[in-house]
């Protein structure tokens, strides 16, 4: 092999390990948030957090329900365009689609149920989402899913009528009594968050929702979409909105009206800002569940003055004949007791309280999320091939000098 061409590929391969292509280090990150124990034929609802996706790209996207991996068939997809339940076999341009954003995110929700006449017992869950024009398939973790007949002892009960809200010609319906409850903007890791809190008591579906730093400027808003029960918390994840020296938080809904909102002037590293007894405050983070007690000066190691919000304070619930229904944003120290364990008990939400779908009895919720990375091996392969080439060229060389060096020992004899 010539030298010239050696020295090529040794420079094409040094600069594919140093800069090496984007899309085979790429990850695709599947985050589900569903209550794990659901009932043969009922419809229930996923939340979906992915990231690392293509940069707005169209996917469909659908559940699989199984007794092991290989038999995901189980389950039932409802297709929002042509209103029909859809098995796992079904054609992929009959499911549902979702378009990601500028950073290769989305955040929605899905409907899906177990196929009737399937035996109750212990089932894995996943989530295969596939972009439209290809043939590549990309799928969540598998969750445990427990399918039972009927009610579960203390699961809370479904409400025996919603809302219906129908849209004029000439208006939306607007959904009222949603409010920013908890905000995360200086976070340990690189996740910041925002908790939404749901006021009614009945469920309510989200859709084109955004989350948003001031008007007019700062960071693009965070949209999203998700169902959220009835006196329940949601938790919408961000990177890099919030600026932790002071900021704005605002609730828009999805033509773009605010709806809530609030705004502080510093942030201290894994504390979060909440809302207690109608004012803001720091407070221990409380993810998905009642907000605690606000910190006091002598407790935190700076100074943070809180700041009120511009949105009306949410009214108090009254408690429900459920012995499990989740109080509002406590006005006392009991009441928010009361209302983190029915919450961490019953309904979950955001990423706490279970681990890979199983619920759990817990004073202080543990950590949830289980993710779904991309496939590593093949940058891998492309190093090994670049540090063998790297030898095979510095072999040859010093077999050319060596030859070289023989031929002229020849020719001086």
């Amino acid at each position: 092999m010539p030298r010239r061409l050696l020295g090529f590929l040794f420079v094409f391969t040094l600069l594919f390990i140093i800069f090496p292509p984007k899309v085979c280090l790429a990850k695709t990150e599947i985050t589900l948030d569903f209550n794990s124990q659901v009932i043969v034929g009922e419809e229930f609802v996923i939340n979906i957090n992915i990231q690392g996706a293509s940069q707005n790209a169209e996917y469909y996207k659908k559940v699989r329900i199984g007794e092991e991996n290989s038999q995901l068939n189980k389950g039932e997809t409802y297709g929002e365009d042509s209103g029909q339940w859809l098995g796992d076999t079904s054609s992929w341009e009959k499911f549902p689609k979702f378009i990601t954003d500028n950073n290769g995110e989305w955040v929605g929700f899905i409907k899906a149920k177990v196929k009737s006449g399937l035996s109750p017992g212990k089932y894995l869950l996943q989530l295969r989402i596939r972009r439209v024009g290809t043939t590549i398939n990309e799928d969540s973790s598998e969750y445990e899913l427990i399918v039972s007949l009927s009610s579960i002892g203390s699961s809370t009960p479904t409400p025996t009528s919603i809302p219906t809200l129908i849209p004029s010609p000439t208006s939306t319906p607007e959904i009222e009594n949603i409010y920013l409850s908890e905000v995360m903007p200086n976070p340990e890791d690189s996740k910041e968050w925002v908790e939404i809190y749901n006021a009614n008591n009945f469920l309510v579906s989200l859709k084109n929702w955004q989350i948003d730093d001031v008007a007019d400027g700062g960071s693009s808003p965070k949209t999203f979409s998700a169902e959220i029960n009835a006196n329940g918390f949601y938790i919408i994840e961000t990177s890099n909105v919030f600026n932790n020296d002071g900021d704005s938080v605002r609730l828009l809904d999805s033509s773009g009206q605010e709806k809530d909102s609030m705004n502080y002037n510093s942030s201290k590293k894994g504390i979060s800002w909440s809302k207690v007894s109608g004012s803001w405050c720091l407070t221990n983070p409380t993810k998905g569940a009642a907000n605690g007690s606000c910190l006091s000066d002598s407790t935190l190691t700076e100074e943070s003055i809180p700041t009120s919000i511009s949105s009306p304070t949410p009214v108090q619930l009254a408690s429900t004949s459920s012995p499990t229904s989740v109080l509002g944003l406590a006005e006392t120290p009991q009441s928010t007791v009361s209302g983190e364990e029915n919450f961490s008990k019953e309904i979950f939400l955001g990423e706490e309280g279970e681990v890979m779908g199983k619920k759990e009895d817990i004073s202080s919720p543990a950590s949830f999320s289980q993710k779904k990375f991309g496939n590593n091996v093949l940058p891998l392969i492309f190093i090994g091939l670049g540090i063998s080439m790297i030898g095979v060229y510095f072999w040859l060389n010093k077999r050319s000098k060596e030859n070289y060096s023989d031929e002229t020992e020849v020719e001086e004899m």
